[in-house]
């Protein structure tokens, strides 16, 4: 295999690419069409051998798991003689495989290399279709952990989901999130203020009723390109599939901190005009 692991390839809250494949039941089964539901991809060369066959040993061990509401999984195999002799049997509902024949689908996702090499791996995907864990074979057991702590599949982004809200989750890892948030600690942050008509111009002002925030406007070249990467890789082509809109600029890199101490808020919309002072430069506390 290649230097670089093909689960490696895979980062939570990205999106993996579409396909169209063989199965049982349908000669171009369009992934895209699970959405909804978390799914579990499953790549092996054969269900014959030891890789393959603990990945499905596990998948039959924790079967209840696999119910086409919460969860679904797709075995990927290679091995035109896992279904002449049964070894990759659909279950329905919940386990179905891919017969990847031509190695087709698994070279697209680095399981098979250019020299034909197979690396047997897992990847678990949200309902929207976005990584959650790629794992190798050999960590089965921590896979199987996780698909037993999913949520329902409506609370994958920690809250409900409706619609037209796009709420995006997993676009900053947890160790990248406290990157920004040590950024903001030890730069503290200005009072942000709202802007206001005042005399028939727009002025920056402070409203505490409607907004109550502290930015630092990050000045740190690395970290921002880090940010901007992130966001193209896994927020821009949710915001293209949602909205059909396609975002070509950034404004700023801000790391905004609503404070509870403080009260902070934003957002909220006043009855009638409130009493505001302008932005100074550096606001007393």
């Amino acid at each position: 295999m290649s230097a670089s692991a093909p689960w490696e390839r895979f980062s939570c809250g990205e999106s993996v690419p579409w396909f169209n494949g063989p199965t049982h039941s349908h000669p171009r089964y369009a992934l895209d069409s699970v959405a909804g539901r978390h799914a579990l991809l499953g790549f092996f060369a054969s269900a014959a051998d030891g890789d393959g066959a603990a990945m499905l040993g596990a998948v039959a061990a924790h079967r209840a798991l696999f119910d086409d509401e919460r969860l679904c999984f797709f075995g990927v195999t290679t091995d035109a003689g896992d279904d002449a002799a049964g070894r990759v049997a659909p279950q329905i509902p919940g386990i179905r495989y891919f017969l990847d024949y031509d190695a087709s689908l698994s070279r697209g996702y680095g399981a098979v290399d250019a020299d034909g090499a197979h690396a047997a791996f897992w990847l678990l995907l949200d309902p929207t279709l976005r990584v959650l864990m790629a794992a190798p074979a050999a960590e089965t057991d921590r896979v199987m952990a996780a698909l037993a702590s999913l949520p329902p599949p409506a609370l994958h982004a920690g809250i409900e989901v409706r619609a037209p809200v796009l709420v995006v989750p997993r676009v900053f890892e947890p160790d990248f999130c406290r990157v920004l948030i040590a950024l903001h600690e030890r730069h503290g942050g200005l009072d942000s203020g709202v802007m206001n008509e005042v005399d028939g111009r727009l002025v920056g002002v402070y409203d505490y009723d409607r907004k109550r925030r502290r930015d630092y406007f990050m000045e740190e070249e690395a970290v921002c390109q880090a940010a901007t990467e992130r966001i193209a890789r896994r927020l821009l082509p949710q915001v293209r599939q949602a909205f059909a809109f396609e975002a070509t600029r950034m404004e700023r890199h801000v790391v905004a901190c609503y404070d509870a101490a403080e009260g902070g808020i934003s957002g909220r919309i006043a009855t009638t005009p409130p009493p505001a002072r302008p932005i100074a430069a550096s606001p007393s506390p």
